[in-house]
C-alpha cells in the first residue's frame, strides 16, 4: 500500500471527540485507477479550507485496483457537509458506475494517527464495514 502523508484540516485537533470515516473505492479496470487517485488528490488539496476537517490520509493499492482514505472530522455534520459539497459530488458523478465504494464511520475520544489507521485497516480488511454498496 502506498500512503500519502497525513494532511491537516482547518479544524485544530483538540482533546475532544472526533468522527473518523474510512472509505475504500475499488475500480474494475486498471485504466480508471490513475484518474480516481488523482481525483482524491485534488480533493485533498482543499482539505485545509474545509470546515470541521481535522485530518486526512490517502492510500492507493495499485495491484488491488483500489484507493483508501481516512478522514477525521469534528462532527458528523461536518462530514455530511463535505459529502454534499460541489467538489465531492462532481467527483462522485465522474466515476459513477466505474467505482464500488464502501465506508465506515466511528467516533474516538480524541484523534490519534496510529490508532485511526489501525482501526481503519481492521474494519476495512476484516469486513466489518458491511456489504459493498454502489453509490450514486
Amino acid at each position: 500500500m502506498l500512503n500519502v502523508r497525513w494532511k491537516r484540516g482547518a479544524a485544530v485537533p483538540g482533546s475532544g471527540q472526533v468522527l473518523i470515516a474510512a472509505t475504500e473505492a475499488g475500480v474494475a479496470r486498471y485504466r480508471d485507477l490513475p484518474g480516481a487517485a488523482l481525483a482524491a488528490m485534488r480533493l485533498r488539496r482543499s482539505w485545509p479550507t474545509l470546515d470541521g476537517a481535522v485530518a486526512l490520509s490517502l492510500a492507493v493499492q495499485p495491484l488491488q485496483k483500489r484507493t483508501r482514505s481516512i478522514s477525521v472530522w469534528q462532527s458528523e455534520a461536518h462530514l455530511l457537509g463535505f459529502l454534499r459539497s460541489a467538489s465531492h459530488l462532481a467527483t462522485v458523478r465522474r466515476y459513477r458506475g466505474r467505482v464500488r465504494v464502501r465506508s465506515v464511520t466511528w467516533t474516538a475520544a480524541q484523534f490519534d494517527r496510529l490508532q485511526a489507521r489501525a482501526e481503519a485497516e481492521r474494519r476495512l480488511n476484516r469486513g466489518s464495514v458491511g456489504p459493498v454498496r454502489q453509490r450514486s
